[in-house]
Formats: C-alpha cells, sequence, structure tokens
C-alpha cells in the first residue's frame, strides 16, 4: 500500500508541473507578442516622423530662390566655359594652339604656334615643339622629346633644344650697386641642347645627370632707346662682351615633389638641387661651377580657398682663379619672376638669391586675388648668402583660371624705383 501511495502522489504530482510549465510558456509568447506590438508601433511612428520631415524639407526647398551669381562671375564663367578660349589659353590642352609668352622678360609681348602631344607610344612618350615671336623684334624656338615612364615607372628621360634670338636685353652692371640710369642693351643669341636622364628611387624623389651644349654670341642692342653695353662697359666689368663662347655643360640633379596635383598646387611642398659643370671649350677662360637651390611650400585653409605660397632660390657660382663667369650667364634679379617691383635685369652678379611669399584667395569661380612680397640681392662671394641688405618690392595681383588652370596674371610691384605692371602666362614660381 505504501508503494501504491506513493506511486500515486507521483502521479497527482506530474499535472502540476506541466500545468507550470505551459503557464511559463504563455507568458513568455504572450511578453514576445507585446514586443512586437511595441516595436513595430515604435518603428510605425519613427517611419511617419521621417517622412514628415523630408516632406517639411521638400516643401521648403520649393519655396526657395536658387542662388544666383554676381555680374562679374557670370562674365568670368562665360569665358571659362568657351571653348575657343579654353583651346588658346589653357596651357595642358593637346595639339596645335596659339600661345602667349614663354619667353624671356626682355623680349616683351609673345605670341606664336605650340603643339604637343602625350598619348604617343602607349602614352610613353611626350613631344612637344614652339616658336615665338615678339613685339620688340626677338625670336624663339624650342622641341622637346620626354619619355617620362620607363622600368616600369622608375626611369625617366628628357631631352631639348631651344634656340633664341633676343635682341634688346637690358644690363645695368654687375654687383649690388649698379645705378637704375646706368641702363644699356645687348643682343643674346644663344643655343641649348640638354639630355636628363634620371630614375625614381622611391615615391615623388627624382635623381638625374645633365649632359648638354650651351652656344652665345653676344653684339649690340637693337635699339635706339639705351646705349649698347659694348660701348658702355669693358670686357673687365661685363666679361665675355667682346667674345662668343661654348660650353660643355654635364652635371647632376635631385628633385623632391610633394605638392598637390594641378598646376595650381595648393598645398605640399618641392624641393629641387642641381649642380652643373660649364666648361669653356673655345677659349678656356669661362669655366666654372654652378649650383642651384629651389625650394616651394604651400599651406591652404578654409577648405583651400585661402593659400600661403613660399619660395625661395639660391644660385652660386664656383670661379677659379684664373677664370671668369661670362656676364649673360651671370643671374640677375627683377622682373616678373624675382623682384617684381623692379626692371627685368636690374641687378646682376656671379651669385643671387631670392624670395617670394604670396597670400591667395579664390574670389570667384575663374578669380584668384593676390598679394605678394619679394626681397634679393646679387652678391660676389659665397660668404655673403644671408639676409642682409636685400632689395624688396611688394604689390598684389590678379590670377586669371581656366578650368582650374592658370590661363595670365596681371601683378603690380612697388619698390623704392618706382612701379612696374607685369602681363604672364606663367606662375611666378
Amino acid at each position: 500500500m505504501k508503494h501504491q501511495l506513493n506511486s500515486s502522489q507521483w502521479v497527482r504530482v506530474q499535472p502540476a508541473r506541466d500545468f507550470r510549465s505551459a503557464g511559463f510558456l504563455f507568458r513568455s509568447l504572450t511578453l514576445l507578442a507585446a514586443t512586437f506590438f511595441l516595436a513595430s508601433r515604435c518603428w510605425a511612428q519613427t517611419d511617419s516622423r521621417a517622412y514628415e520631415i523630408e516632406h517639411l524639407r521638400s516643401e521648403r526647398e520649393k519655396s526657395l530662390t536658387p542662388e544666383m551669381p554676381s555680374k562679374e562671375e557670370r562674365k568670368l564663367l562665360e569665358v571659362q566655359n568657351n571653348p575657343w578660349l579654353n583651346r588658346i589659353l589653357e596651357r595642358s590642352s593637346a595639339g596645335f594652339k596659339l600661345a602667349f609668352g614663354g619667353m624671356d622678360p626682355a623680349a616683351g609681348f609673345a605670341i606664336g604656334p605650340d603643339w604637343k602631344r602625350s598619348d604617343l607610344w602607349g602614352e610613353r612618350l611626350q613631344l612637344g615643339a614652339t616658336a615665338r615671336v615678339s613685339i620688340n623684334h626677338s625670336y624663339m624656338g624650342a622641341v622637346s622629346a620626354t619619355l617620362p615612364e620607363l622600368f616600369d615607372g622608375k626611369g625617366f628621360v628628357g631631352f631639348s633644344a631651344v634656340h633664341r634670338d633676343l635682341s634688346q636685353v637690358p644690363f645695368y652692371g654687375t654687383g649690388p650697386d649698379s645705378r637704375k640710369t646706368g641702363r644699356s642693351a645687348y643682343r643674346l643669341e644663344d643655343s641649348t641642347l640638354e639630355l636628363r636622364p634620371g630614375v625614381r628611387p622611391v615615391r615623388h624623389l627624382q635623381l638625374g645627370v645633365i649632359g648638354g651644349w650651351y652656344s652665345a654670341n653676344v653684339g649690340p642692342g637693337d635699339t635706339s632707346t639705351y646705349i649698347s653695353a659694348d660701348q658702355q662697359f669693358s670686357p673687365a666689368v661685363a666679361p665675355g662682351i667682346d667674345r662668343q663662347g661654348n660650353f660643355l655643360k654635364s652635371g647632376v640633379f635631385a628633385a623632391y615633389d610633394r605638392r598637390g596635383v594641378g598646376t595650381e598646387p595648393v598645398s605640399g611642398y618641392r624641393y629641387t638641387a642641381e649642380w652643373a659643370r660649364l666648361s669653356d671649350q673655345s677659349f678656356g677662360t669661362y669655366s666654372h661651377g654652378r649650383l642651384d637651390l629651389d625650394a616651394q611650400q604651400y599651406v591652404s585653409f578654409f577648405n583651400e580657398r585661402r593659400v600661403i605660397a613660399l619660395h625661395g632660390h639660391t644660385t652660386l657660382t664656383d670661379i677659379r682663379q684664373d677664370q671668369a663667369v661670362p656676364f649673360y650667364m651671370q643671374p640677375n634679379l627683377g622682373g616678373p619672376d624675382t623682384l617684381r617691383g623692379f626692371r627685368p635685369y636690374r641687378f646682376t652678379g656671379p651669385n643671387a638669391m631670392w624670395m617670394n611669399a604670396e597670400y591667395r584667395w579664390e574670389a570667384g569661380a575663374a578669380l584668384d586675388v593676390v598679394l605678394f612680397a619679394d626681397g634679393g640681392k646679387v652678391f660676389d662671394r659665397w660668404e655673403r648668402l644671408n639676409v642682409h641688405d636685400l632689395e624688396g618690392s611688394a604689390g598684389f595681383g590678379f590670377r586669371f583660371k581656366v578650368r582650374h588652370d592658370l590661363a595670365f596674371r596681371l601683378d603690380t610691384g612697388f619698390s623704392h624705383e618706382g612701379v612696374q605692371l607685369w602681363l604672364r602666362f606663367n606662375n611666378a614660381f
């Protein structure tokens, strides 16, 4: 009987445990259903609220008046979008076009045909040819060929040939103490052949060698306004003024370029160094070495609509005691690319340094406004490479662009020698 009692008790207890399990399952299903119900209600409210916000935004957009550019901006946009002007002014366009500038500042305004192709041999060969004639009867012709991507982009080689005939090159004498009233003029006819093969050992870095030939002939200036340089300066003051020189050029170069893409960089930097030996093949008296150092730095802000551009350049010559640097091969300062408040070739010397600073801001779709300051000097010995006794100039300018490329610039420079106005088709640096 005891066994039966225990058995009956066990039988009575089992249905109670099943009932509790069923209740737990019922409560779980009820809670899950409630959760889905509340989630669906929240989702419906969220979707309804999002729809309401989007509807209000659409209604506001319908009531807004489109922003209209100013009259000046519309004119600049018309120029920027004109296909014929783009063909003429855009420097990066391929094929034939009519080009402006591209000559020495002493030549004045220049114009001529220009041709370039960069899609030859599977875009591995770039060719170019150009010619210019200026308002003061100066002439120039040049051809170039470049293989920019050799050995899977690790190597490159460039060749160029340039011939110039500059009829009125200014010369004020050598040294920092030359007088503004001592201006003379000479004629310079020269030819340059140059080959530059190189490698890219790492990204952004180029290393290479230079081989070339330079030939120059100096004569009386083709102008009645200024005295001819050979009548005012002796060979002791202007070495090479009475001789034609031929030079063999050899050297090395390095360039590290981290600027942004395009012809108008707004960020990054570029540093270059070049050493060349020019050996006099005609007389053996004008051989010299030349070191060129150049640095550019760009800092942008306000979404790249404001740019601070900095530039510094130094040219130093190495002369033996029995040698001299021809006056027409000495670096010079003054003009649209160095000291913009002075005339071209205002200062000439065996060594030179100059610095430029520009503050550029984007005033419109095709116009930048610039404030600038320049400083520099010429000197006779390397030991005088410092920032003392600099000639200075300052001014403002405008940059007119086509598809973000520079079309031309207008600069007005001021110095203690007066005001200079420049129209150029390239950047100062």
